[in-house]
């Protein structure tokens, strides 16, 4: 972990140091061009693509399917968008690149597939009769390969959902 955090933070700026160096030996001219239509296009663009992934968000949501992908693609445009305030010439790339739509969906398919591997989700549901009682739904969130002496569970009886509804876990 150390090690990818050490390449985020020195080596990715002082690779985006030494590009803009070079920027500027070949025109000064060049790079402030540079990082104002970054910006610019940048924002315009990432407000377009907002736009359209919230349109998405409301389809998905109003033909009552789940908006995992959708959510996942606004996420990535949300910090495309931080890429792209970032000075630099390396996160303004990866910044626009999530912009686009199949880069954007590859990200996408390369997260979800790397959370799979790391989640496990378990979803269970009580059926019967139970004289008037509320059904309770429950989802039961782990890490894979977790010990169940690290994993904490939080059981909550039905009288206390009752009373305060609002249960912090």
């Amino acid at each position: 972990m150390f090690v990818r955090l050490f390449l985020l933070f020195v080596l990715l700026p002082l690779a985006d140091l030494v590009l803009i160096w070079m920027l500027l030996q070949i025109h000064i001219g060049i790079t402030v061009l540079w990082i104002l239509v970054s910006g610019l296009v940048g924002a315009w663009y990432v407000r377009r693509q907002g736009t359209e992934v919230m349109a998405d968000l409301r389809a998905t949501v109003a033909d009552n399917q789940l908006p995992t992908n959708v959510l996942v693609e606004g996420a990535l445009v949300l910090f495309a968008g931080g890429l792209l305030i970032t000075p630099g010439l390396l996160t303004d790339l990866f910044g626009f690149s999530m912009l686009i739509k199949p880069c954007r969906r590859w990200y996408r398919k390369r997260i979800l597939s790397w959370l799979k591997g790391k989640l496990m989700i378990q979803t269970g549901t009580m059926r019967g009769s139970f004289s008037g009682e509320d059904i309770i739904d429950a989802e039961v969130v782990r890490r894979k390969g977790g010990d169940s002496a690290s994993d904490s569970a939080h059981i909550v009886e039905p009288e206390k959902l009752v009373e305060s509804p609002e249960v912090s876990s």
